[in-house]
């Protein structure tokens, strides 16, 4: 009993891997990967039944053979991008051989008609008509690998040659999906317009990125999570229409991205660009030196091999290295007589330089009283807004008569102004709480 309960979950699990791994399968290739059909037929247009229609990559020798079915019709599904060879053999008929291109989530149309004659004769079609989508309604453009390489790209976004295709904009300059604001994943590509897309007038938030059969669309702002390398995208296509059924998601563009794959062949690429201020102009008018700028991006691809015709290898690098000027930023810290607990510094008009604080007015210096134990700057239930704008401390005191803090309060006095700092930092997330500042 036992043993025939582990043999009915050993089956139950073997079907549910297969059905797993069977529909992941299937929903890929009807996300990136293309599909070829069409009629075989004699020369009276009479259907060819039972011929063998071999689709061959030439490439990676990848074969995929299927039959016409009794109207003479064939289809061939998951074909990743590329060129092949397709070969129709049948008894009684020449064979006939055929080279095509298949784009990316294409659904190419490919008739072929058989003349009379042996198995051994053959016609090969080397400028036939070229392979069109009747089966497929989608509006849209591929952008080929020679494109996205060869045409100027400031940055190496992609995305940028969207913008080829009728209807598609950057949308606004200042948007979120921009990356101007820092805040999205976009940001690494901000200064080329990050994946902001705008199609047929829709938001940029409406599209829907696809790479190699994965979802591709980030939640922060609905852009894209990773932005493939100019030099190792294979093709792309951008459809502006109603998305067929198996893309959904969204009702603007439908962005599908393929890359490049390892071939029988080796081959790779290289590329640096480089932006300096040597080479930089500046305006006109523009007063002094040319402004800082150094900018270097380079990197590769290569793919080959491991077993002919069986398995492959391809990989990419680039990165990034940009050096511009920094923002000059003032933070006030304390000096060197502060720290040993002189504060005659903050008096105006005194100081080493004249008047190094640039205070208007004389900085009071208390004195805790005798025996207290706290110093409290306030105690309420507001806004940190509000109570970051008290800039001064109440308290029963006296004054020192020397603006040298006695080094028995410096202790005191250290702890003091670090709990006010720490307020002042919580006081810009504009947090609500209690607080009561108190030293000991």
């Amino acid at each position: 009993m036992i043993r025939s309960t582990l043999r009915f979950i050993g089956w139950a699990v073997a079907v549910a891997l297969l059905s797993f791994f069977g529909t992941a399968t299937l929903c890929l290739a009807q996300s990136d990967t293309a599909r070829l059909q069409g009629t075989v037929s004699d020369a009276q247009d009479a259907a060819v039944v039972g011929a063998t229609v071999t689709v061959t990559n030439i490439g990676t020798g990848r074969e995929a053979s299927v039959a016409t079915d009794e109207a003479g019709f064939y289809s061939v599904p998951a074909l990743p991008p590329g060129h092949y060879r397709v070969t129709i053999a049948q008894a009684g008929f020449r064979k006939t051989v055929r080279e095509l291109d298949l784009q990316v989530a294409q659904i190419a149309v490919a008739d072929f008609r058989l003349g009379v004659g042996e198995v051994t004769e053959s016609i090969t079609v080397e400028a036939g008509s070229p392979v069109i989508d009747l089966a497929d309604s989608a509006i849209g453009e591929v952008i080929e690998g020679r494109q996205v390489t060869e045409l100027p790209l400031n940055g190496r976004n992609f995305t940028q040659l969207a913008t080829l295709v009728p209807g598609v904009t950057r949308g606004m300059p200042s948007g979120q999906a921009t990356g101007a604001g820092g805040n999205s994943e976009t940001f690494r590509y901000g200064e080329a317009g990050g994946a902001s897309l705008a199609v047929n007038g829709l938001r940029p938030q409406t599209n829907n990125y696809v790479l190699d059969g994965i979802d591709n669309n980030e939640s922060l702002v609905n852009t894209i999570v990773f932005f493939p390398p100019a030099d190792a995208i294979d093709e792309f296509r951008v459809q502006t229409s109603v998305a067929p059924a198996q893309f959904g998601r969204a009702g603007g563009a439908v962005v599908v991205t393929s890359l490049k794959s390892g071939t029988n062949a080796w081959h790779g690429s290289a590329f640096w660009f480089n932006r300096n201020t040597n080479l930089n102009a500046k305006e006109f008018f523009s007063p002094g030196p040319t402004p800082s700028y150094n900018r270097n991006q380079f990197g590769g691809t290569l793919g080959g091999p491991i077993r002919k015709d069986k398995l492959f290898i391809f990989g990419d690098f680039q990165a990034l290295r940009k050096r511009v000027p920094g923002s000059n930023d003032v933070a006030t810290v304390p000096t060197d007589l502060m720290r040993k607990g002189d504060f005659s510094e903050l008096l105006a008009g005194a100081g080493p330089a004249g008047n190094p604080t640039g205070l208007s007015a004389p900085i009071t210096i208390l004195n805790p009283p005798p025996g207290s134990n706290s110093w409290v700057m306030a105690h309420s239930q507001t806004s940190f807004p509000q109570a970051a704008s008290i800039r001064r401390v109440w308290l029963t005191s006296m004054l020192f008569r020397s603006p040298i803090v006695p080094r028995q309060s410096i202790r005191v006095a250290t702890r003091f102004f670090r709990t006010i700092t720490a307020c002042e930092k919580l006081a810009k997330t504009g947090t609500t709480s209690t607080f009561a500042l108190i030293s000991s």
